[in-house]
């Protein structure tokens, strides 16, 4: 759940700073469809996990070819990743290997830049 916060609150960031200047990055334009519409989710735990997997998603989505990445969020993101999730026995044994797969990609994108690097 902290991954869909920390998500959460960078998108909204952006949001409000798009309207004062230009974004950067370029979106998709894909609108991300609400947890409860997701296929299989039911309960909140799943509703959590379905989340989490639209969040990292639309996280690649957008940033697949940046290589630069400045700010604490990225740092707070990719510590997050590796420690509350491919760290954390609890969670990689009770996870579906498409949800590893997601969190060790966004892991792959946030390495590129050489700066992130150093906090592994």
């Amino acid at each position: 759940n902290s991954i869909v916060t920390i998500v959460t609150q960078k998108n909204t960031q952006r949001k409000r700073s798009s309207a004062s200047s230009a974004a950067s990055i370029p979106s998709n334009g894909a609108a991300i469809p609400s947890a409860s519409r997701v296929r299989g989710v039911s309960g909140r735990r799943g509703r959590e996990k379905g989340e989490e997997a639209m969040k990292l998603d639309s996280f690649l989505l957008r940033y697949s070819k940046v290589y630069a990445f400045r700010g604490e969020y990225f740092q707070e993101l990719l510590r997050v990743l590796v420690e509350q999730r491919v760290l954390n026995r609890e969670w990689t044994s009770g996870t579906s290997r498409e949800q590893l797969v997601r969190v060790l990609r966004a892991i792959r994108v946030l390495t590129r830049d050489p700066n992130l690097q150093r906090f592994l």
